[in-house]
């Protein structure tokens, strides 16, 4: 989960935006009345389905390279600077960074997913004008996407995690619920990731989303560190970065150090279901703005 799995994500995103499908009808989102706000379950699902589809021809190019880089950083941390680490949080080093890792990768791919890879099928490959000259709305496109996000991290997240179960590397049977916890991560950063795709006047300038917004999440998330060793002041900012609080629900489920669910399980609970909504409105909302005009 470094600068090369970075680059990779975002290369694997565009990859499959670029070879997803033949070229499509360019046709110019141009409305003179307001777009209908009414959002259709089952058109958004056929956006997700064809994103779906995508995802399943392209997978060994989009699932496999995650899998390896957050497996290879087990090794690196959880192994081999593991050894010189006495435990951490009550835990053996290892067993302490495992749920942290698995809701990264979630993020990590939905991040960049529905950032690099919703920004050239909006601006590149015009596959949401192409849409939209059906009945399909924006907004169904746009929760298709975030759908489409929470579903790809979702997946790899669920590999890993299975991975890191079959090494004992969880305590509790509640790490079943690692999946839910990391949908719900998932949807949460593809509703900020699309927000940042709306705004972005180029492709390039994603960049910033990665460096001002995902890797800040990453670092103060807590998965390589306890945050109860610091003061107050980085205790505060940790609060403020959701990745932190889908990595300390992860750890709740999995038993890290004899970890259970308590009241502050609820707290970050609700900071990524409200998170996960108003993100969703500034997606839509901002997407509305940049296509309809």
């Amino acid at each position: 989960m470094t600068g090369t799995s970075s680059t990779a994500a975002a290369t694997s995103a565009t990859a499959a935006a670029i070879v997803a499908d033949a070229p499509l009808p360019q046709v110019v989102v141009a409305h003179d009345a307001p777009a209908d706000p009414r959002i259709s379950i089952a058109l958004t699902r056929a956006v997700w389905h064809r994103n779906r589809d995508v995802f399943l021809r392209l997978w060994t190019w989009l699932l496999i390279p995650n899998v390896v880089d957050v497996c290879l950083s087990m090794l690196a941390l959880g192994l081999g600077l593991g050894a010189a680490v006495s435990g951490v949080g009550g835990a053996g080093y290892a067993e302490f960074i495992a749920p942290g890792l698995v809701v990264c990768s979630a993020l990590f791919s939905a991040g960049f997913e529905c950032s690099y890879g919703t920004y050239y099928r909006m601006d590149k490959q015009r596959t949401f004008d192409a849409m939209v000259a059906t009945p399909v709305q924006l907004d169904d496109v746009v929760l298709g996407e975030l759908w489409y996000g929470a579903f790809r991290g979702t997946v790899s997240a669920s590999v890993i995690a299975a991975i890191f179960a079959a090494f004992g590397l969880f305590g509790s049977w509640w790490a079943l619920l690692l999946p839910a916890i990391c949908f719900l991560g998932a949807y949460m950063m593809s509703a900020l990731a699309v927000t940042a795709a709306s705004v972005s006047p180029m492709l390039e300038t994603l960049g910033y989303w990665v460096s001002f917004g995902i890797f800040p999440m990453y670092w103060l998330s807590g998965t390589f560190y306890d945050p109860a060793q610091f003061g107050p002041a980085i205790q505060a900012a940790q609060f403020l970065s959701p990745a932190w609080h889908g990595v300390e629900l992860a750890r709740s489920a999995s038993g890290t150090g004899g970890a259970g669910f308590d009241a502050m399980s609820l707290v970050h609970l609700a900071v990524l279901v409200v998170l996960g909504l108003a993100a969703t409105w500034s997606a839509i909302t901002l997407m509305r703005r940049r296509l309809i005009r």
